[in-house]
């Protein structure tokens, strides 16, 4: 029998991040740049949220409440309480948290430090590698 997956072996090592008091526009520029769906959040050398592609969308909206005269940064607008996880926390585990608070994605700590991320994206790939592993396909059964 197969042994469950931990964090380390399926999160993206090593994520960007963005200071909380950057601008959206730098954020959209580095999510943009690297195809990114989600920044990591710092203030102070510590994690102070998670910036989501949809929250900077939702910014941008027409009557936003958080518009005015000053402009908005990333500390304003990104989720303030992400999801945290261990490196050895088991996939099964971070996935049903994922689906029961309908989380895209997970920052990844290593005593205390952030290593890593863990998104939706990431599951799919986990999931289609194991179903890969698991089950012949059409052209498997062809040759």
């Amino acid at each position: 029998m197969k042994h469950q997956p931990y964090m380390l072996s399926v999160m993206t090592p090593f994520p960007y991040s963005i200071d909380a008091d950057a601008s959206l526009a730098k954020a959209q520029n580095i999510m943009d740049e690297q195809g990114f769906g989600h920044l990591p959040v710092i203030r102070n050398d510590d994690i102070a949220g998670l910036l989501s592609e949809r929250d900077l969308q939702r910014a941008h909206l027409p009557g936003h409440p958080l518009t005015g005269e000053e402009e908005l940064k990333v500390g304003d607008i990104c989720s303030p309480r992400p999801y945290i996880c261990d490196v050895s926390d088991p996939l099964a585990r971070v996935l049903e948290v994922m689906t029961e608070k309908r989380l895209d994605a997970v920052l990844v700590l290593k005593d205390g430090e952030m290593v890593g991320i863990f998104t939706a994206i990431d599951a799919c790939r986990v999931l289609a590698g194991m179903i890969n592993d698991q089950f012949a396909t059409q052209d498997d059964i062809v040759a």
